[in-house]
């Protein structure tokens, strides 16, 4: 049984403050669903091999679904110092969900999701984050632009704000340049890459690097029932908008 998902109205791509180049395009997302609680959970939960399934893809893109993004917990996966390896099996463990993923029709967005330290001394971490995108950019070279996007980091928030994301970011993507030259890459503003973050967030001088933002409002609808949403978690039950016949739309709590 495939286990419940986060659904997250997290990979929206904005075409706000791009360079010129790049003006009026977006990406093809369509329908997307992030891949939670699997890969960017803690080390202390062992995912086994059967985190995610090929079978699990499969049903995604049966209910309707064009693209999954696969958030990614590299930090406690890799080495902290040079050369910043990433423990071969786990990566052998997200490259065949990857896999997986792009055999069913789905498109990937793959990212770097929850890298600890990065948050509270984001240029001291800058150099093991450049080292792992490195790693990654190498496994992925060859996957097709068109169905295999990186997101560099999720969320930036904390100490890791506008005032050294691009020092932090653009090292990433020059490493990625080198051996991905033209593979889309996304961008999250400060403060969460909160829908406001688009007003200050620059982007480098490239045409395939996208700005993404997340909004999650009315909260108390997106949140309802979500634990790490504490203290005060909104109830289960929450109704969005109205119809005519008062049925509303409803969500249900996990199983």
């Amino acid at each position: 049984m495939m286990k419940t998902w986060k659904f997250a109205l997290a990979a929206s791509v904005a075409a706000i403050t791009l360079p010129a180049a790049a003006k009026d395009r977006s990406l093809p997302i369509g329908a997307c669903v992030n891949i939670g609680n699997t890969f960017e959970v803690s080390k202390d939960h062992d995912l086994g091999n059967g985190a995610v399934t090929a079978r699990d893809f499969a049903r995604i893109k049966a209910a309707g679904f064009d693209t999954v993004r696969m958030p990614v917990r590299w930090d406690q996966r890799s080495m902290s110092s040079a050369p910043y390896t990433i423990d071969p099996a786990w990566m052998k463990q997200v490259k065949t969900a990857v896999d997986q993923a792009q055999a069913a029709g789905l498109k990937v967005i793959l990212n770097s999701h929850h890298f600890e330290p990065i948050y509270a001394t984001p240029l001291q971490t800058q150099p093991w984050h450049t080292g792992v995108w490195r790693q990654i950019a190498e496994t992925f070279k060859d996957y097709p632009n068109d169905t295999l996007w990186f997101e560099i980091e999720n969320e930036p928030h904390d100490k890791f704000d506008d005032s050294n994301l691009r020092q932090v970011l653009d090292p990433a993507l020059a490493v990625v340049r080198e051996t991905n030259p033209d593979r889309p890459v996304i961008y999250g503003g400060q403060s969460w890459s909160g829908i406001d973050s688009l007003k200050t967030l620059t982007l480098p001088d490239d045409p395939n690097v996208y700005p993404t933002f997340h909004y999650y409002e009315p909260f108390d609808f997106t949140h309802q029932g979500a634990s790490w949403a504490g203290p005060n978690i909104p109830p289960v039950g929450r109704v969005y908008g109205t119809q005519p016949t008062g049925s509303g739309c409803r969500t249900t709590s996990p199983r």
